[in-house]
Parts: structure tokens; sequence; C-alpha cells
């Protein structure tokens, strides 16, 4: 089996990072070191720019897609006003998270049986 790649590797270290220190909205970082999604990722060695578009932003935009409509309607599609709605929680984007590391991983998987048929 291949191993997991270099995204899907930021994905799974922001992930603990953001377990470890907490999430915040509103600030990069908060007083106790809670983070937001994009210090996360940058933090995990993915760096998190406006404008720059890498395998785990992606990622989390077609996480956030499977959000209920009435829910993406606020987001339009930007981790940074994801992150901070009102109405997100940790739990909401730990769950983001967690899908755009599953979603990396099932690309992974894909990529790796389409090279056994080729």
């Amino acid at each position: 089996m291949k191993p997991m790649s270099e995204a899907a590797k930021g994905m799974a270290k922001a992930i603990r990072h953001m377990n470890e220190y907490g999430w915040c909205k509103g600030l990069d970082e908060g007083p106790n070191g809670e983070v937001c999604i994009g210090t996360a990722l940058s933090r995990s060695g993915t760096p998190f720019q406006i404008g720059t578009e890498t395998p785990e932003k992606t990622a989390l935009y077609k996480a956030m897609r499977k959000l209920p409509v009435r829910e993406m309607a606020h987001y339009r599609n930007a981790i940074p006003a994801f992150n901070d709605h009102p109405d997100t929680t940790y739990a909401d984007v730990k769950q983001v998270m967690e899908r755009a590391l599953v979603l990396l991983i099932q690309e992974e998987s894909a990529e790796a049986m389409l090279e056994l048929v080729e």
C-alpha cells in the first residue's frame, strides 16, 4: 500500500493540532493557543494564504459543500468565512476537516488503483 500523501499527512496534523490546542474564530490564534482552520493547516506545514490553492484547501472546499445548503449559503465557499461565521461550531469544523481528510485518502486510493491497471 502506498504511504499517505503529504496533503493527507498535513490535514491529519492540522486536526491533531486543533484537538490539542483548541479552535478559535475571528483570530489566527487565541490567548490559550487555540487556532483557526488556516493556522492549524499552516502549523502542519501547509501554506495557507488567500488566493493559493493546495490539495488540503480543495478537499476542505469539497467537504464544506457537503454541509446542508441552508448552512453553505453563509460561507460562500471560503474557509475563513466558514471558520468565523457566528453559527459555526467546533463540531462543524471538526466534521469538515475530518471529511476533507477522508476525501484526500479516497483520492489517493483511487489514484493507486489506477496505477495498478496502467
